[in-house]
Order: C-alpha cells, then sequence, then structure tokens
C-alpha cells in the first residue's frame, strides 16, 4: 500500500510531463487545429472584454460601458439600435440610476468564435440576466437570449464594432426598462 501511494503521485507528474510535451513548442492544440499564443491572447482579451461589458452595464460605468466599444460601433437590439459612442454613452446613461436601484447583472456563457483573425473576429454567445426585486434578497431570473458580435482590434485592443442582441421573451423588459424607454424604442 504504502508504496502506491509514492507511485500514484508520480505517475499524475509524468502523465502531466508528457501531455506538455505533445504541444507544439509556443502553440496549444485545438481539436484539428494548433493556435499560436497571439491567437490564444487574443481569445483570453475578447472574453475579458465580454465581462468588462457586463460589468459597465450592470455597475452604472458608463465610460468603461462605452470603451468597451469602437466609435463607430452598432449596438442593436429588439428595443432599438444605438449607432455611436454618444449614443451609447446616452443609452447606459439613461440606465445608471435604475442599475443602482435595482440591480441587474448579465451572465455571459459559451462564447464561440465563429471568425478569429489578426484585426478582427466574430463571437456568438449566450447571455442570461437577473436582477435584484427592490426591498427584498429575492433574486430574479429575467430573460435569455444570444449576443453575435462583430470586433476589431483598434490601437492594439479589441473592441466591439457590432453588437446584436436576441431575447428569448421580452416579456420581462415591461418589468425591468421603465415606461419611457420602452415608448422610445418603438
Amino acid at each position: 500500500m504504502r508504496s502506491s501511494k509514492r507511485i500514484f503521485p508520480t505517475m499524475v507528474v509524468l502523465g502531466m510531463a508528457l501531455l506538455a510535451l505533445s504541444f507544439p513548442t509556443g502553440a496549444i492544440s485545438q481539436v484539428g487545429k494548433t493556435q499560436s499564443i497571439t491567437e490564444v491572447a487574443d481569445r483570453l482579451e475578447i472574453q475579458e472584454l465580454m465581462a468588462r461589458y457586463s460589468f459597465g452595464i450592470n455597475f452604472g460605468d458608463i465610460e468603461g460601458f462605452v470603451g468597451c466599444f469602437s466609435d463607430d460601433a452598432i449596438f442593436e437590439t429588439p428595443l432599438g439600435t444605438h449607432k455611436g459612442s454618444e449614443a451609447l454613452r446616452k443609452y447606459v446613461s439613461s440606465r445608471s440610476e435604475e442599475r443602482r436601484t435595482r440591480p441587474v447583472r448579465h451572465f455571459v456563457t459559451n462564447l464561440i468564435f465563429t471568425e478569429l483573425r489578426e484585426d478582427r473576429a466574430t463571437t456568438k454567445s449566450y447571455f442570461f440576466m437577473t436582477r435584484v426585486l427592490k426591498d427584498s434578497d429575492t433574486i430574479q431570473f429575467l430573460t435569455t437570449g444570444t449576443y453575435t458580435d462583430k470586433l476589431r482590434k483598434i490601437d492594439g485592443k479589441w473592441r466591439i464594432s457590432h453588437r446584436k442582441i436576441e431575447l428569448d421573451t421580452l416579456e420581462w423588459s415591461k418589468q425591468v426598462f421603465p415606461p419611457s424607454y420602452l415608448n422610445k424604442s418603438k
């Protein structure tokens, strides 16, 4: 028994070393494809960009939110389309007070890359939204949907140039958006 306790950790380390040696130097293998360190770094930067988007909109960080997009970005939702930095700034500003009093959380999941090039990328992902009910500790599930994003690398940083949001249902919007916003979006 004593010898098997010593052999098992050694086998695990040996297995990990063999696995590491099976990858080409400076690359990570994906099913049927080898990726360079640059491609892996781009993927990670884009994933972080998606998280910064969520934090920006969730916490009313106006400049953080706008900074996720290119200056000429298109933000397309079932409730309206916003074009350019000023329109995005106005959109998120109109939602900031509401976010402080009725916190909403965006969760981005299952991000896939349908295109990744040196200076542009296209991704698809699922998202879901929750909200903490006013004067309560209850968390309400609001909706699910998909993001389809076109991204560009601008001055060495990835930015969303077009985000298309598709919601699985709009019924929740009456509970989350103020009537003045819903009326403007028609």
